[in-house]
């Protein structure tokens, strides 16, 4: 694949960097003055593109590690049966999984690593999913990290509650598969 892509786009190519971290590769579009781009879409957002003349060797290096790379995900859950639940349907998915058993250590744990998404329940002792949300969306460092809160709590009032503090995504356990799960977290994680 990549000598596929190295052949169609000849020795020159630039590395677009947008979102969360994500790069991807696209043929050299302009001279030296076009190397930094803003580009907003109605309804889509903005994309700020820098583009930098990489070698064929640089990218390459570039795609083996984004291939290499597993997405991680902090399931925050107090009930251990359904933490350990969680942990193994993510394993064998093939994220790279931390658990804490509360928000105040899912907090601590996203201090200290950068993580790609939370899969958090609500109704946690010392600090639950709402104010675990709540907070990461005050703090510069955490406010951009995805958050799908999966909870047995199925009222509207709770769902308001999820929007108000800033979740991504509500997953109800009575209604849990998998697949649900699964299909979430690759919309945030790529």
């Amino acid at each position: 694949m990549v000598r596929e892509i190295a052949e169609q786009l000849g020795k020159e190519a630039s590395l677009v960097i947008q979102g969360h971290g994500d790069a991807r590769c696209q043929g050299k579009s302009g001279g030296v003055g076009e190397r930094l781009r803003v580009e907003t879409q109605k309804g889509r957002g903005t994309r700020i593109i820098l583009d930098l003349p990489v070698s064929l060797a640089t990218f390459r290096g570039v795609l083996i590690k984004a291939a290499q790379r597993k997405r991680s995900v902090l399931v925050a859950e107090d009930s251990v049966t359904s933490r350990t639940l969680l942990k193994n349907i993510l394993d064998a998915a093939g994220y790279a999984v931390s658990t804490a058993v509360d928000g105040r250590e899912a907090l601590a744990l996203l201090r200290e690593q950068a993580l790609d998404v939370v899969a958090s329940d609500v109704e946690m002792p010392r600090m639950n999913g709402f104010e675990l949300t709540r907070t990461m969306r005050q703090e510069e460092k955490l406010r951009h990290v995805p958050v799908v809160l999966v909870t047995s709590l199925d009222s509207r009032e709770h769902r308001e509650q999820d929007l108000e503090a800033g979740a991504d995504a509500y997953i109800v356990k009575s209604a849990f598969d998998q697949s649900t799960l699964l299909d979430v977290l690759v919309r945030f994680t790529g």
